[in-house]
């Protein structure tokens, strides 16, 4: 486990052995943020979000999502 910058944590979260980041960023519902996902299962997370926003799945359903990075940097202005 890790904080980033602004003292979040930052962590692989386990129930059992599935990994939940993994699963909801394929089920949609979770963001990977290529900046800094730096890790070798990044590549992955980025197919399946890839996966999902195909199909259209979760988060990728409205066409006016907002990726949280952009909505606080449009907060700020």
């Amino acid at each position: 486990m890790a904080t980033d910058r602004y003292g979040r944590t930052v962590a692989m979260i386990y129930a059992d052995k599935t990994l939940l980041n993994e699963e909801l960023v394929k089920a949609g519902l979770a963001w990977v943020y290529w900046k800094y996902c730096h890790h070798p299962i990044c590549e992955s997370w980025k197919n399946f979000q890839l996966g999902a926003r195909f199909d259209k799945r979760g988060l990728w359903i409205d066409p006016d999502r907002i990726p949280p990075w952009e909505f606080r940097m449009k907060r700020r202005k």
